[in-house]
């Protein structure tokens, strides 16, 4: 097998799991914007990949390639789209060899993806550029865990979290329930400085509400 066929099957194999991580390409998906389930999902590529490759591959530099292949095959699809309406007998043909295994992409509004993806020119999105190290495929290791079973588990991890979540939100509405209206105001202020200083990570087993001469520890 040659190397740029060994380099397509790699690239074929990170596409079709590409494709059954939704949540890294549907922005319609409910964990879209979720940044734990995102990093998860790349995590999972780029252990794919490195089942083929163990050189300095990234993920930032595998979500580039991605993003490269994208935009190319939404170019190829703007040109089949514009040819076919505009009435030719000749309909325009991709040649993209990863062109058919993107097409579950197809639905994506073309003008606004290739704007968020950036301007980039085909010789940039094609597999054989140089934005990622060049692979040196290596005899294809058993993996210690099966990729879908891994990302079964990062799913149901992610549920559990945000279960834990909402029963947290429910027990504190619950509670807010029963406060009056300057209660309730107050409360509300306490909740947010305290999520304030825990983003900023300024507090401590030590933090408490000041009272006066009282004091409550949260």
């Amino acid at each position: 097998m040659s190397y740029k066929e060994k380099e397509r099957e790699l690239w074929t194999r990170i596409i079709e799991l590409y494709k059954n991580l939704p949540y890294l390409w549907d922005r319609a998906h409910e964990s879209y914007g979720n940044r734990f389930m995102r990093d998860k999902g790349y995590k999972l590529l780029l252990e794919a990949y490195r089942e083929y490759d163990n050189g300095d591959c990234t993920i930032p530099a595998l979500k580039k390639k991605i993003e490269n292949m994208r935009t190319c095959y939404y170019r190829e699809l703007k040109k089949v789209r514009n040819s076919a309406e505009s009435g030719v007998e000749d309909i325009y043909v991709p040649t993209l060899w990863y062109y058919d295994m993107f097409h579950f992409l197809h639905n994506e509004p073309i003008f606004e993806t290739v704007e968020m993806l950036g301007d980039l020119s085909d010789n940039n999105a094609s597999v054989e550029s140089n934005e990622m190290p060049k692979i040196q495929v290596i005899e294809r290791r058993k993996p210690q865990m099966n990729v879908q079973m891994k990302h079964e588990d990062y799913i149901h991890e992610i549920k559990t979290k945000e279960e834990e979540w909402e029963i947290m939100g429910k027990s504190i509405a619950i509670q807010l329930k029963d406060l009056n209206g300057q209660q309730l105001t107050i409360v509300n202020k306490i909740i947010s400085d305290a999520i304030f200083y825990a983003k900023t990570n300024q507090l401590t087993i030590g933090s408490s509400i000041n009272l006066g001469n009282k004091s409550q520890d949260y």
